[in-house]
């Protein structure tokens, strides 16, 4: 086993052309034992801090085929691989496009019709979210509302033609596909398809809906401090590791192991 697996690693080394415009991480959660598992398939892996949490860097890659070969071979050792771009530009604070670097997104599932609650807010407007974040926003919207802060819910969950409909309009806008990855997911890589992300306005300020502006709003300030009491993170501060643009209306439910595990890679990225 040791031997195939180091073969495949000289293979993977051995690859020429990239297909990727910037070299990608490939990691695994550490734990007893494992840079020793790790070292067999490839020598130079090491361990680094992430935040609180240790890993081990076991490579770095341009191809996605040889990505995808990689996390076969963890797996082989029984090791769940996750993938990084340390070469994701950050954003600067006004919020404007990322200087340099290639936006990236990572692929989630659509969540099944069957999973899906409506939420709503002032004015009648209905969103679906998964039931875990339904709830979870039910709850926050109620404790927002005793403060006096109006949390409207924009945009929930999201299907792949809606998805294709809005990227490809930002396509028109903007160009080209990689400047409209700075504002949009493609379809079938939007955290909106989970039914766990949600836009998020001010009922108070509906000028602010969808704009940078809403970070100066009650709303913002309330829920950059009591959010994630609720489970709701911000999906892409200013200075986001995936190069897309600061998004201070769209955050995210972690607050269930289900959840959490949709958006793994998605949050050990942002600590990198």
């Amino acid at each position: 086993m040791a031997a195939t697996l180091a073969m495949l690693c000289v293979t993977l080394l051995a690859w020429g052309i990239p297909s990727l415009a910037a070299p990608r991480l490939v990691v695994v959660p550490d734990g007893p034992g494992v840079l020793e598992r790790v070292h067999s398939l490839a020598p130079d892996a090491f361990r680094r801090q992430i935040g609180s949490t240790s890993v081990i860097q076991v490579g770095a890659f341009r191809q996605q085929d040889s990505i995808d070969l990689m996390l076969g071979s963890l797996a082989l050792l029984g090791l769940q691989g996750q993938v990084w771009s340390p070469e994701a530009p950050g954003v600067g604070s006004g919020g404007g496009v990322p200087r340099g670097g290639i936006p990236f997104h990572w692929p989630y599932p659509v969540a099944p019709e069957v999973s899906l609650e409506p939420v709503s807010g002032p004015g009648g407007r209905v969103e679906r979210l998964h039931r875990e974040a339904a709830q979870a926003f039910r709850q926050m919207q109620q404790q927002a509302q005793a403060s006096s802060i109006s949390l409207v819910p924009i945009s929930g969950f999201r299907d792949l033609s809606v998805q294709t409909a809005l990227f490809r309009r930002q396509i028109q806008r903007q160009g080209s596909e990689q400047a409209a990855m700075r504002l949009s997911a493609p379809p079938g890589y939007s955290e909106h398809h989970t039914g766990y992300a949600l836009d998020i306005g001010d009922g108070r300020h509906p000028q602010t809906h969808v704009q940078y502006s809403f970070a100066q709003t009650p709303a913002y300030a309330w829920l950059a401090q009591y959010a994630p009491q609720f489970g709701f993170e911000l999906s892409f501060p200013q200075g986001n590791a995936q190069g897309v643009n600061y998004e201070p209306w769209h955050w995210r439910y972690v607050g269930s192991p289900q959840a959490a595990s949709l958006f793994a890679q998605a949050r050990l990225a942002s600590r990198l």
